[in-house]
């Protein structure tokens, strides 16, 4: 299904533009790469699956409005590409400020089927406290976490992407899994390494 829809969209959009064949290939290739650790790092900032889904495409579908814009001098292509999905979340929340807290349903998931009843219930209950704890962090820190955890990006990725520092990046993450830390240890779990 994301195969088709990549194709659709290039057949669609790029067959009719004069874009350099090499920048074009390279979009294509992110966008085939990175299509899950987009999703990943929306979801973790998004209210439902739903408006994960329909920014993710936006967001593929920007960038590919923006093409013609990206200049390979000035960073990596995936780097722009969470840039915009970066702002169309920010965009997004603005939109839905009644959405003060994120529901991260989909922790919530059944756990393994290879696991034990006692098991699985504890599994479950460590899911909705985290869940619990992750709608008590803020929005920057939910920020961070995503692309960090998410999307699966590095410090260093996230500096490029936000602006901040590497150093500032780290600094961020640390306090912010300190204060997911905190939120689950206010509800009882002890050793929460936040991730």
């Amino acid at each position: 299904m994301e195969q088709l829809y990549l194709n659709r969209t290039f057949t669609s959009t790029v067959t009719a533009e004069a874009i350099d064949p090499e920048i074009v290939a390279g979009f294509r290739r992110v966008c085939e790469s990175h299509l899950e650790a987009v999703f990943s790092y929306i979801r973790y900032r998004v209210a439902t699956g739903d408006a994960a889904e329909e920014l993710t495409g936006t967001t593929f579908l920007k960038g590919l409005e923006r093409l013609r814009s990206f200049d390979p001098q000035r960073g990596e292509m995936t780097h722009w590409l969470f840039a915009i999905a970066r702002h169309l979340v920010t965009d997004h929340l603005r939109a839905q400020r009644r959405w003060t807290l994120v529901p991260i349903d989909w922790l919530t998931e059944p756990a393994s089927r290879d696991m034990s009843p006692e098991q699985s219930v504890s599994e479950s209950e460590l899911h909705q406290q985290l869940l619990h704890a992750l709608r008590r962090v803020r929005n920057r820190d939910r920020d961070v976490i995503g692309m960090r955890f998410g999307a699966g990006l590095t410090n260093r990725e996230i500096a490029t992407i936000t602006g901040f520092s590497e150093r500032h990046v780290a600094v961020l993450l640390q306090r912010a899994l300190a204060r997911l830390r905190a939120n689950l240890e206010s509800q009882g779990v002890t050793n929460a390494s936040g991730h």
